[in-house]
C-alpha cells in the first residue's frame, strides 16, 4: 500500500514549503495525490516529476495532469533501488510517501529498504533541498531509526515540524528526534490504524 491520502497527505506537501519556482520530486508517487497537491502550489513555473511505482498507477496520474492543467510536468518508472545517477542533485524538493512496512505477521516491506529509499530521495536533492518522509506507521523502526541511520550515511538535519492548528480529524505528538506522529482519529484512510509519521530533512552538503 502507497500513501497517506486526505488531511494527513495534504499536511506533508505543506510541510514543504513549495514556491512557484520549486523541481519537486514524488518519488513513490502511487495515484498522484500529492502530486496533484504540489502542482497547485507549482503551477507552471517550476517541474513536479512523478514517479509511479507499478503501470496500474499511470492512468490515475495522467488524469491527475490533465485536471489540473499541468505544463511543467513529467512522469517516470524509476525503481527505487536503481535510481540514475543523472537525477542526484536535481530536485529542490522530494517527498518520500513510503509502502507500509511489515508489522507482525503481514506483508509489506522492511526496514532496510525504507533505509534505500530515503537515501535515494536525499541524494535526488540540491544542497540545501528539503525531503519530507511519510510513512504510515508510528512505529519507532520505521521513522526514527531509519532517519538515524540514513543520517550516518547523508549529510542531512532534522527541520522540526509544528502541528497545525485547529485540526478537528488530527492529534499531533512531537518527538524529540523531529518527527511528528499523527493519529486520524476516525481511523484514517489506509492502513496502519490512523496512524502516521511525518520528519522534514534538510541536506546541508
Amino acid at each position: 500500500m502507497y500513501g497517506a491520502v486526505g488531511s494527513v497527505g495534504g499536511l506533508a506537501v505543506t510541510a514543504l514549503s513549495l514556491s512557484p519556482d520549486a523541481v519537486f520530486l514524488d518519488l513513490c508517487a502511487g495515484r498522484g495525490h500529492h502530486t496533484e497537491l504540489a502542482g497547485e502550489c507549482v503551477k507552471g513555473e517550476g517541474l513536479v516529476v512523478a514517479n509511479c511505482l507499478t503501470r496500474r498507477y499511470l492512468p490515475d496520474v495522467e488524469r491527475v495532469v490533465s485536471r489540473c492543467g499541468l505544463t511543467s510536468m513529467l512522469v517516470t518508472r524509476l525503481h527505487l533501488l536503481e535510481m540514475p545517477k543523472s537525477i542526484r542533485g536535481s530536485f529542490t524538493h522530494v517527498l518520500v510517501n513510503t509502502p507500509t512496512t511489515t508489522t507482525g505477521g503481514g506483508g509489506g516491506v522492511g526496514v532496510w529498504f525504507l533505509q534505500q529509499v530515503l537515501e535515494a530521495g536525499v541524494d535526488a536533492l540540491v544542497c540545501g533541498g528539503v525531503l519530507v518522509y511519510l510513512t504510515v506507521s508510528a512505529r519507532v523502526e520505521d521513522n526514527e531509526e531509519v532517519v538515524e541511520q540514513v543520517r550516518r550515511t547523508r549529510q542531512v538535519e532534522v527541520v522540526p515540524l509544528t502541528p497545525p492548528p485547529h485540526s478537528t480529524d488530527l492529534r499531533f505528538e512531537k518527538s524529540e528526534s523531529g518527527c511528528l506522529r499523527v493519529t486520524h482519529l476516525d481511523g484514517g484512510s489506509c492502513g496502519g490504524g490512523g496512524m502516521y509519521c511525518l520528519t522534514k530533512l534538510k541536506k546541508v552538503a
